[in-house]
């Protein structure tokens, strides 16, 4: 599918976002849920290993790793529409992933200037990645998916499974 390529649709600007089949998708969701890991155990040891917090410290971690998005899901007769803003990010630095009852966003986008110092632990990054799982109130087709930014806003056009075209023009002329 097309990554980050730059449409113009009556004069508004959009970026279209990749929609990922990636092969690595997996590791690279392990990959992250590690590094949170680390850094909530980090966190346990500085706060002098007290036991019983362990969510809390795991949800420290992602607030310093991560960008949160402020999503909201909108459901229409034949879809859903998630939308968030995604502030600075672009569509070249996000992929969108979409499992039949789950919505993955991966973002990263590291500032020019840490290039030069390859020492900087990520949760001192001023640019957090994005890591946000969306679990969907129902169903949905993963092949029958759209993402787009406009105006900062990540948009994520999702179509009910069971609802192929054919199935929404039956609805219709019902």
């Amino acid at each position: 599918m097309k990554s980050s390529e730059v449409l113009l649709d009556q004069g508004i600007h959009k970026e279209t976002v990749h929609i990922g089949r990636r092969k690595d998708f997996g590791r690279r969701l392990c990959e992250l849920d590690e590094l949170t890991s680390h850094r909530a155990y980090e966190i346990f040891e500085r706060k002098g290993k007290t036991h019983g917090h362990d969510i809390e410290d795991w949800f420290e971690a992602q607030a310093e790793l991560f960008t949160p998005l402020g999503g909201q899901i909108v459901e229409e007769e034949f879809s859903l529409e998630w939308r968030a803003d995604i502030g600075s990010f672009h569509a070249k630095d996000l992929e969108v992933h979409v499992d039949p009852h789950r919505l993955v966003i991966l973002g990263r986008k590291v500032p020019e200037k840490l290039h030069a110092h390859p020492g900087t632990p990520v949760h001192e990054r001023q640019e957090k990645e994005i890591y946000q799982v969306v679990g969907l109130p129902m169903e949905v087709d993963p092949f029958m998916v759209t993402a787009n930014i406009q105006k900062g806003v990540l948009g994520v056009f999702l179509l009910k499974a069971g609802k192929s075209r054919g199935g929404i023009g039956q609805a219709a002329a019902a």
